[in-house]
């Protein structure tokens, strides 16, 4: 293929091994807790994970806010001819896309802080 005449695609495609690049980096964090939980089954979360769990569910927080507020914003400009396209559809989905995603990593970290494992499986796959 000739990448120069077809940019977008591979800009698109290179974008797509960065997130996946990204998002190993970003579970970082819950890898180390799942290794820990597995090795300590009984004992309390240690700092760094309860750190992490907190950072998780504020963003979780923050990210749905902020959809919420763009949600209701993107409705007063139906007539502008902007509605659910391009970047327009990026800003009103875009929080909730990321929010799902956090609100999953956090729901794995509070499993993994709490150290309850009998209806975690059954809460993230309900999720």
């Amino acid at each position: 293929r000739d990448w120069k005449n077809d940019f977008g695609d591979t800009m698109f495609q290179m974008s797509y091994v960065l997130v996946i690049a990204l998002a190993s980096i970003g579970c970082a964090p819950l890898r180390q807790a799942l290794r820990w939980r597995h090795k300590n089954r009984v004992e309390s979360a240690p700092l760094w994970m309860l750190v992490w769990t907190g950072v998780a569910g504020a963003l979780t927080l923050i990210l749905l806010i902020v959809g919420i507020v763009f949600g209701f914003s993107a409705n007063d400009d139906k007539n502008s001819g902007r509605h659910a396209i391009g970047v327009h559809a990026l800003e009103v989905w875009g929080p909730y896309v990321v929010a799902a995603h956090l609100a999953s990593y956090f729901l794995c970290m509070l499993t993994c802080a709490t150290g309850c494992d009998g209806r975690a499986g059954w809460v993230l796959m309900a999720f």
